[in-house]
């Protein structure tokens, strides 16, 4: 399309330019000719005085002869002037001297006119023939110019109709194009309307199942004490004299010495920290990472009535198999008893046990990640994930006698608090008090916060 276009644009500005050319040729030949037909009209118009010089002279030499009577040559009339002078004159030769002279010298003169009236016509005719000759040559050569102006004329005509036919050729694909592809999009927005009705239909049935699953898992929550884990692994091997047992759990399960399990009997339904005391049976504590799946433990303690046997489970709060434990925190954190914040302590804890809090609400209403930087309300649903294992919730923030900054703050609190137990309950994540968080990974106190919140189970 756009070489077609390209061509016509050369055709047109090729028969502009000759257009101009042969104006501009025509002009000037057209100015030359006025100028040889100017030069001519002079000349014919000279030619034409001359030709009534030459006639009056003709005239005066016939009346001069009518009036001297002797009509005739030159000579003849000076003939008879003498005559008539000789027969009425006494002295002939004096009185036909003076008058004979003075009509020979008029004769003479008006030969000599005659005779330069004749060479100046014979002149004027030759520079008529030579000006006819250039204004016929200058006609021939703007006919040709006019002919092949005719010729380009033609030949643009004849290109422009063929454009026109292809241009009208190629518009009618286009329009063509166009109705196909106003139909596609026609299509398409059917389809997007359609698609998102499918997914908003989804997007509801997905949020009824989601309310569904985490009110059975409050109800699972209830019936089940507050007892919510899986066993993590089970003892393999007892060694009895040594006090060593072995469990099917190793380096490739990201297992950490050091690491302490809770050990129950074969059967047991229910396992946890604490909160099913009749069923534990004693507890361990890894000390060395023997294969991938493999470990050795020492045994901390155990029932002298229920001693340490293989199949017995083992579980741990703080560990979750091939991949650390992950929790969200938000709240004050006070727990050993003393006055002041615990938060320092209760990182080194968490550290200790190998723990990754992914995210955490400080005491200043600022949202933290897991290395320490500053987030926003946004990333909340975005940290609180399927793999965060607890949200643990610490104390409701003092307004009593607090001043306006500190007040601001603890609503600030409040508010993240409840944007992280929305999280927490739409991701299945377990909500946590601080008391029955440190409970759960062992941890021993003076005094406890007692503000248990129910929690969703995963």
């Amino acid at each position: 399309m756009a070489s077609k276009d390209n061509s016509l644009v050369y055709s047109l500005s090729v028969f502009v330019l000759l257009s101009l050319g042969f104006g501009v040729a025509w002009y000037f030949s057209w100015d030359f000719s006025n100028q040889l037909k100017q030069k001519l009209a002079e000349t014919t118009k000279s030619e034409s005085t001359a030709k009534s010089a030459i006639r009056n002279l003709q005239a005066d030499t016939e009346s001069l002869r009518a009036l001297v009577g002797q009509p005739g040559a030159t000579d003849e009339v000076v003939a008879s002037t003498q005559a008539l002078v000789a027969k009425y004159a006494a002295d002939p030769s004096l009185a036909s001297s003076p008058a004979e002279q003075a009509m020979i010298n008029n004769a003479a003169g008006r030969d000599a006119a005659s005779l330069a009236a004749t060479e100046r016509l014979q002149q004027t005719n030759a520079k008529i023939v030579e000006i006819s000759n250039q204004v016929a040559s200058h006609e021939t050569a703007l006919k040709g110019m006019k002919a092949s102006l005719e010729q380009k004329e033609q030949e643009l005509r004849t290109k422009e109709t063929q454009h026109a036919a292809k241009l009208e050729e190629e518009e009618k694909g286009i329009d063509s194009k166009k109705t196909d592809l106003r139909a596609e999009q026609d299509r398409y927005t059917t389809f997007v309307k359609a698609s998102e009705e499918e997914k908003d239909n989804l997007n509801k049935e997905i949020s009824r199942q989601r309310k569904a699953l985490i009110v059975l898992r409050r109800e699972k929550l209830k019936l089940e004490g507050a007892t919510f884990e899986r066993a993590d692994a089970n003892i393999t091997m007892v060694d009895a004299t040594t006090s060593r047992v072995y469990v099917d759990l190793g380096s490739l399960d990201q297992l950490r010495v050091g690491t302490e399990f809770s050990v129950y009997s074969v059967g047991s339904r229910e396992v946890g920290q604490a909160l099913n005391a009749r069923d534990k049976k004693g507890k361990i504590e890894i000390v060395a990472l023997l294969e991938d799946h493999l470990a050795e433990a020492r045994i901390v303690s155990q029932k002298e009535t229920a001693p340490l046997s293989p199949g017995d489970f083992i579980y741990s709060s703080l560990f979750e198999r091939g991949q650390p434990l992950q929790i969200a925190i938000v709240g004050v954190l006070d727990f050993d008893g003393n006055p002041g914040n615990d938060r320092e302590e209760f990182h080194r804890i968490t550290s200790a046990s190998g723990i990754n809090v992914a995210i955490e609400v400080d005491d200043d209403a600022r949202i933290l990640g897991n290395a320490g930087e500053v987030l926003t309300a946004a990333d909340i649903p975005v940290r609180i994930t399927a793999a965060t294992r607890f949200l643990v919730i610490g104390g409701a923030p003092n307004k009593v006698g607090a001043d306006e900054a500190r007040t601001l703050i603890a609503t600030q609190i409040e508010e993240h608090q409840r944007a992280m137990i929305r999280a927490a309950e739409s991701s299945g994540v377990y909500v946590l008090s601080l008391s029955s968080f440190l409970d759960f990974i062992g941890y021993s106190s003076k005094r406890l916060v007692n503000s248990e919140i129910s929690g969703s189970p995963r």
